[in-house]
């Protein structure tokens, strides 16, 4: 199922290249999971960048992950091309992932669509960005697309926020805090 995307009428813009996906001043609509018992994430509100930011304190073993997902508003992707959001942590160094997910097609499978910036968790609690072009994005296979298919933003459902350990990539599982403020689409 496609989701429903007027072409004519683009969500509400913060500013002329920015729009807000979601200031982090709040966790509310965002939901967490895990790999398993072994990886486990408290999510908390905190002080952020500008205003609040959420806090991701996570525990992640060998190959676990935590992340925390949230519905987009119809369009809110429209007519822009990329993601930026800031992060800032410390701890254990794992994989920041950032996903987009598209609405459940007939058989009920989500595709994803993902971006990984491996060793990226501790930044020496320094604020950095993270700018993800749409063209980035690749399939994740056997979730409901193919490796050379590429992002159709009018499908997207749901952004994926995730912390993960890729012990192929250096990862090293543990400890650690990431906090993320001001989700926004550029254009």
């Amino acid at each position: 199922m496609d989701a429903p995307c007027p072409t004519s009428s683009p969500c509400p813009v913060e500013t002329q290249n920015l729009r807000t996906i979601d200031s982090m001043d709040s966790e509310a609509g965002w939901t967490q999971y895990a790999s398993n018992e072994e990886s486990h994430a408290i999510v908390s509100l905190v002080d952020g960048q500008t205003d609040k930011a959420v806090q991701i304190a996570y525990e992640l073993a060998d190959g676990g992950y935590v992340s925390i997902a949230k519905p987009l508003r119809p369009c809110q992707l429209f007519d822009t091309r990329g993601i930026r959001f800031h992060y800032k942590g410390n701890g254990a160094p794992n994989t920041v992932e950032l996903k987009l997910v598209y609405y459940p097609d007939l058989q009920g499978r989500r595709a994803y669509f993902g971006v990984m910036r491996h060793q990226a968790t501790d930044t020496k609690d320094q604020w950095i960005p993270m700018d993800v072009l749409y063209t980035e994005f690749k399939c994740w296979p056997d979730t409901g697309c193919n490796p050379e298919d590429t992002l159709e933003i009018d499908r997207v459902q749901t952004i994926d926020i995730a912390i993960s350990n890729k012990p192929a990539k250096g990862d090293v599982p543990g400890s650690g805090v990431v906090l993320i403020d001001n989700i926004v689409a550029f254009r």
